[in-house]
């Protein structure tokens, strides 16, 4: 789907992801804006940082999508699983609706409201009185008894993700919106395909205010633009990093705020935060760093305060000298450490969401030792996982068994959370991996 594009006056057309753009990060629809205007200097600017969306989830979901589609087509046939075809798709698949074909896909939609023009492409459209369904994680169409279709669709998104996230929503609310105003919404709930092969559905009231929130805002944004404005005059960067996850210039962002030196950059700062400290007079990681107690702003604790300076100082020496410099904070767990022992274990494990059978594949065990040595595991199925696990449970427990003054360090709660549902996944080793866990 093209992005954001200027059709006529007062007439811009707009997709999925320019809405998602818009509802999370004003930067990125005021560059969208600007860029259709031709803001001087701009368009060449974008394109030495433009970067194609291409990542594991993209690559990931793009399979989830088609092994949907083989399903489907599978479960019902070429009759009655359809794509529109030829150069009007929108018409096309307006035809194959009237034509009441059961379940369209990669159909295509449009819908203007005002000065936008939405235009969509759902995976799926099921006429109202068919139902998807999973049966041994295979997706399935079927009739639903005893139902008189009025002729009607739901719309239905393929996401890899195992939960519905906010900008899904936007989405499937977009698709429901402009079904209504073609007079082919099904009076049911529109709903998202996820990865952990699941169904999760919702009514209008639940999506759809929400998404015309976000419309509305897109379409101020259009209005309020000052089309005098020059390339100087621009943000060429958004204030947190979530937004670049769906930006096509995530490298642009990165360099200006480092050519101003934002405060983006300090680690553990919030959006919230970085706000509190503008208004302040505080607003790069520089000023920060040589901010005395005084400049803290009245909103932010002294504890808070005192972090952040610190962590601004840490990463403002190392811009400054190339050199990078540490600080061990007071903390009374230190304190109780046992002492170190040469046969500590630094235990690491990394986990691929988008592993095609539900709960992803833990893929790496990873131990580092004080001598500098690594000792990995690896598995690229559930085969090897299972593998990978007892090689690196009979590993640890050797270790331990001959050094008692040995531990395992691990962050945070993961690797004990992720070793207790792999042993409960495979059936194996759930009492050694209770009792490493509770003798520390």
């Amino acid at each position: 789907m093209k992005a954001m594009r200027k059709l006529a006056e007062n007439h811009w057309s707009f997709n999925t992801r320019d809405l998602m753009r818009s509802a999370g990060c004003d930067h990125c629809s005021q560059l969208a804006i600007a860029s259709q205007l031709d803001v001087p200097g701009l368009n060449d600017l974008l394109q030495e940082y433009y970067v194609e969306p291409d990542n594991l989830a993209i690559t990931y979901g793009m399979a989830f999508e088609a092994a949907l589609e083989q399903e489907l087509l599978e479960c019902l046939g070429p009759e009655k699983f359809q794509r529109p075809d030829g150069k009007d798709q929108f018409a096309a698949t307006v035809d194959l609706m009237r034509a009441g074909v059961p379940v369209i896909y990669q159909g295509y939609i449009e819908h203007r409201v005002g000065l936008l023009q939405f235009n969509g492409k759902p995976d799926f459209l099921v006429r109202d009185d068919y139902e998807l369904y999973f049966e041994n994680r295979v997706l399935g169409a079927r009739p639903i008894g005893g139902y008189q279709s009025q002729g009607k669709y739901v719309a239905w998104d393929a996401k890899l993700a195992s939960s519905a996230k906010p900008n899904y929503l936007l989405q499937i609310a977009l698709y429901a919106d402009a079904l209504l105003a073609l007079g082919m919404q099904a009076d049911k709930e529109t709903g998202l395909i996820l990865g952990s092969r699941k169904l999760a559905s919702f009514e209008d009231s639940e999506i759809v205010p929400a998404m015309k929130a976000a419309r509305a805002d897109l379409a101020e944004a259009i209005t309020n633009f000052d089309s005098s404005i020059g390339l100087s005059d621009l943000t060429l960067y958004c204030d947190t990093k979530d937004s670049c996850k769906v930006c096509e210039y995530p490298e642009l962002c990165e360099q200006a705020r480092l050519d101003s030196d934002h405060l983006v950059q300090v680690a553990g700062i919030n959006r919230s935060q970085i706000e509190k400290f503008k208004l302040a007079g505080i607003d790069t990681m520089a000023k920060l760093a040589i901010a005395k107690d005084s400049d803290r702003p009245l909103e932010i604790t002294v504890a808070t305060f005192e972090k952040l300076r610190t962590q601004a100082r840490l990463q403002n020496d190392y811009n400054q000298t190339g050199k990078v410099s540490h600080l061990v904070l007071p903390d009374p767990e230190i304190a109780v450490l046992p002492p170190a022992s040469a046969n500590d274990i630094f235990f690491d494990m990394e986990g691929f969401p988008y592993y095609p059978e539900e709960g992803g594949l833990e893929y790496l065990f990873g131990s580092s030792f004080r001598d500098g040595k690594f000792e990995a595991f690896f598995a690229h199925d559930r085969k090897q996982e299972k593998k990978a696990l007892k090689d690196f449970i009979a590993f640890v427990t050797e270790i331990l068994n001959k050094d008692k003054t040995a531990h395992i360090y691990h962050y945070a709660s993961y690797e004990v959370t992720a070793l207790t549902r792999l042993a409960a996944r495979h059936g194996i080793l759930e009492k050694e991996i209770s009792e490493l866990v509770s003798s520390g």
